[in-house]
């Protein structure tokens, strides 16, 4: 009886386990090394209450670091976002403060009630989060990021439209710019909003509606010019993806990926995902030499084929899909490949090789040939058109950015203009 009594805690535990990481990822070094980190509890006063949160700090031998504050969503907390995103960003250089709103949640560290609290609260609490930010020592002041999810992330797009020169650059995970959108469904008539409400478990006052009601995001946030990433599943039942794709087209310098089966909140694969893209964003803003995005290519990935060559697998992916910028506007041609040579898993040489056909800045009909080689850990493009207009890329130092999440891919290239 005791050995069947142990094995059902035992395959309970297991369950338990797995059912964990299916939504919380083991936090890695996102790029060549993995740095030790010192954690620091941080509370902040904002003259109206004390913040409580954590400072991550990564042993760089840097005495300046770049820094990232994550902002959480409705009714979570600074520690999900530490274990969402902060860790691995900290693990990889960054300088990262997870900390929980004034009343953000049922059980805040900052203590306050949801009733109390409104997305403009919030702004206030990441305006002072940055003051204080950016007077620590170890904070490079040319180098601060905001990351935010969710209701964190109209919070963090609202902030950054107010001090677009502290802001290097943001990161916005399926951003609830709904919420103005969602108050005046929910209450039709501004002047029979009732004094509280539940929306989930969360019981919020009148002034979390009446505060938005009069809001358009959308104008807000266009007041930031500096570059966005913003990322959203096209499963997202909370916050419906149209409003990342508007946000993206809404910003001047914006970067949009889809997270295919991706819910609310990402599961695990998705948050090591969400990760991953969110470092290769930041360090390519700060590593940022005056490259402007020329091409935005959408592919969909087709059934793989393998063949070996000794100690070599080959591997070749076929791919249709899109080009979409303001550059340039067309359809991938057929017999687009991407061919994978690997020794046992390791990638020694990718080619992929393509053609786009459509119409350029200009609306003159062209072609552009893509020859892009993954070799020595880094993507290196060649392009040959037949437009004048584009004929700078010939000759041009390009840069290729690969971002994808399945059978999606998008290609960015870059490309100095002048």
């Amino acid at each position: 009886m005791k050995i069947y009594l142990w094995g059902i805690l035992i395959l309970a535990l297991c369950l338990g386990v797995l059912n964990y990481r299916r939504f919380v990822p083991k936090h890695r070094a996102l790029g060549g090394r993995s740095y030790k980190v010192d954690r620091k509890e941080m509370a902040i006063d904002t003259g109206k209450h004390v913040l409580r949160g954590q400072l991550l700090i990564p042993r760089t031998g840097k005495e300046k670091l770049p820094t990232v504050i994550i902002s959480h969503g409705l009714n979570s907390n600074g520690k999900n976002t530490k274990t969402m995103v902060g860790q691995s960003l900290a693990m990889s250089g960054f300088q990262v403060y997870c900390f929980d709103f004034w009343g953000g949640s049922l059980h805040s560290r900052s203590g306050g009630k949801m009733e109390d609290m409104t997305v403009m609260t919030e702004k206030a609490d990441l305006h002072a989060v940055i003051d204080h930010i950016l007077a620590l020592p170890t904070t490079d002041p040319t180098a601060l990021f905001l990351l935010g999810e969710s209701q964190g992330g109209l919070v963090t797009a609202l902030t950054a439209a107010e001090r677009p020169g502290d802001i290097r650059a943001l990161v916005e995970y399926y951003p609830a710019l709904c919420i103005p959108d969602d108050a005046r469904r929910r209450h039709p008539d501004p002047d029979h909003i009732p004094p509280k409400e539940h929306l989930g478990p969360s019981l919020l006052g009148a002034a979390y509606t009446t505060s938005v009601y009069d809001l358009d995001p959308f104008d807000v946030i266009s007041l930031y010019q500096g570059p966005v990433l913003i990322l959203h599943g096209d499963q997202d039942r909370i916050v419906d993806i149209s409003y990342g794709k508007r946000a993206a087209e809404t910003y001047a310098h914006a970067e949009f990926v889809c997270l295919p089966g991706e819910i609310h909140g990402f599961t695990a694969p998705g948050k090591e995902k969400a990760a991953l893209l969110s470092y290769e964003f930041l360090t390519r803003v700060m590593e940022n030499d005056g490259r402007t995005e020329i091409l935005t290519i959408h592919a969909l990935l087709g059934k793989a084929s393998m063949r070996h060559e000794g100690l070599y697998n080959i591997m070749t992916i076929p791919f249709t899909g899109q080009a979409d910028s303001r550059y340039f506007r067309g359809t991938i041609q057929p017999g687009a490949a991407d061919v994978q040579k690997r020794r046992l898993h390791l990638p020694v040489r990718f080619v992929a090789d393509y053609t786009l056909k459509g119409t350029d800045l200009e609306g003159q009909a062209c072609t552009i040939h893509i020859v892009n080689v993954f070799e020595g850990g880094k993507w290196q493009p060649t392009i040959r058109t037949d437009s004048q207009a584009l004929s700078f890329l010939q000759s041009s130092s390009l840069r290729a950015v690969l971002q994808g999440h399945k059978d999606q891919l998008t290609v960015r290239i870059f490309a100095k203009t002048d």
